[in-house]
């Protein structure tokens, strides 16, 4: 965690404010006294709640967001155990945004395992804007090809998007970029080839407990399953 923090609050300096929300859902470990120097930081806000559930969590941190930041800022995530790429991703992600001021920007991502940034990156590109191409991914990942993995870590938001992660039991947050591709109609989704936004760690506990799950690849082959479908009603009412 203290990673994670020091990669954000250690970023070149922005135009807009950069704001932390930390959120504790029932943890019983002694992080507040690992980094309870940088709490210090007037940045960092902690919200303490009792959801035990990933997708609630990140639907309040939506929510959170909204309320307190306007809807006109833009809401990123980052998990405890990853970090930003680099030490200007942030001023680098607001000149895109700048740019195009898009609904949705989607980035790309480093890989660590067991300490080391792999050869692998997952970069987005213009496929994630083709139905049939991401259709193509999609089935891919459903039978777990590494390689097809969508870049759902790196999804930034703005706040004036109504979405919601759903309640799903693992990959949640490739359903929720799916969902934002298929409103690629009434969204403007920026896909940013050559911004690399987090360094994600695939030893992180709670990626390897889902991989060892079958709930693992039974939510991606149902993701593949409901895009189907869904391109299936799009398609129709066009």
């Amino acid at each position: 965690m203290r990673r994670a923090l020091l990669s954000i609050l250690n970023q070149d300096p922005t135009r807009r404010n950069v704001e932390v929300l930390l959120v504790d859902d029932g943890s019983t470990d002694d992080w507040r006294d690992r980094i309870g120097d940088l709490l210090k930081d007037g940045r960092i806000t902690v919200q303490k709640v009792s959801m035990s559930n990933v997708s609630a969590v990140r639907n309040y941190i939506l929510m959170f967001s909204r309320r307190t930041y306007g809807m006109e800022s833009y809401t990123a995530r980052l998990d405890c155990d990853d970090e930003l790429a680099s030490g200007d991703v942030l001023a680098r992600m607001e000149e895109a945004i700048d740019e195009s001021r898009p609904d949705v920007l989607i980035m790309g991502n480093y890989l660590r395992l067991d300490g080391r940034i792999i050869n692998r990156v997952n970069r987005p590109g213009p496929d994630l804007l083709d139905m049939a191409k991401l259709s193509e991914r999609l089935e891919r990942m459903s039978i777990d090809i590494p390689e097809a993995e969508l870049p759902s870590c790196n999804v930034v938001v703005c706040n004036s998007v109504e979405c919601e992660y759903p309640y799903v039991p693992s990959g949640e947050d490739h359903w929720f970029t799916v969902d934002l591709l298929l409103r690629k109609g009434e969204l403007k989704v920026e896909i940013a080839e050559d911004l690399i936004y987090a360094i994600y760690s695939l030893s992180g506990s709670s990626t390897a407990k889902n991989r060892r799950s079958e709930r693992y690849l039974m939510s991606r082959r149902r993701l593949y399953q409901s895009f189907v479908e869904r391109k299936a009603v799009i398609h129709e009412k066009m």
